[in-house]
């Protein structure tokens, strides 16, 4: 359905500037796409939150995920629709085990950094379907252990100021991260 919408929208943008040719309306039509599965995503996740009564939790574990992840790697699901139903599980599976977590702060941290460890070490996990080349798979190295330590920096803060909702996220979004990273290594492992 979303991508049938996209298609629409992207021949609609053809119609007003014909000077669009097939390579260039493909791009359209696949960023058009991306976009609109990363909105139902987002309200997905954002309605789950809603009800758990942990909306903040669930936007800041969203938009964490969504900027690490494209560095790290990671497990991907075949279709959009199953990506789809694992990130707005994955979201919800937290709130839950936030909303009934028993674990000692000190207990996190040390999970936290074992996970840390998981995506340093192994990131970024690459995609066979888009394989990176040696000097991309580098660059997005780089990044993925900057955005882990720029996530570190805003972890003591948060415990320094007592910001639990920011504190926790970062700590969820790590493991949820971690895991990708080593699910994904099991998945494409040669």
């Amino acid at each position: 359905m979303i991508e049938k919408f996209c298609n629409f929208l992207t021949q609609k943008i053809r119609k007003k500037m014909p000077e669009i040719d097939d390579e260039r309306a493909e791009i359209i039509q696949y960023g058009l796409n991306q976009f609109f599965w990363i909105l139902l995503i987002f309200f997905a996740i954002a309605i789950s939150g809603v009800f758990w009564h942990e909306f903040c939790f669930s936007i800041l574990v969203f938009l964490e995920i969504y900027f690490l992840r494209p560095y790290a790697g990671g497990y991907h699901a075949d279709t959009e629709i199953k990506c789809c139903m694992i990130s707005v599980g994955i979201v919800n599976i937290a709130m839950l085990v936030r909303k009934i977590n028993e674990i000692s702060l000190d207990s996190m941290l040390m999970i936290y950094l074992c996970f840390i460890c998981v995506i340093v070490l192994f990131s970024p996990v690459d995609n066979p379907i888009h394989p990176l080349s040696k000097s991309d798979s580098r660059i997005y190295a780089k990044k993925s252990r900057q955005l882990v330590l720029g996530y570190s920096c805003l972890l003591v803060v948060s415990i320094v100021l007592r910001i639990i909702v920011l504190r926790d996220s970062i700590i969820y979004t790590i493991l949820i991260v971690g895991v990708s990273t080593l699910a994904g290594k099991w998945k494409y492992r040669k």
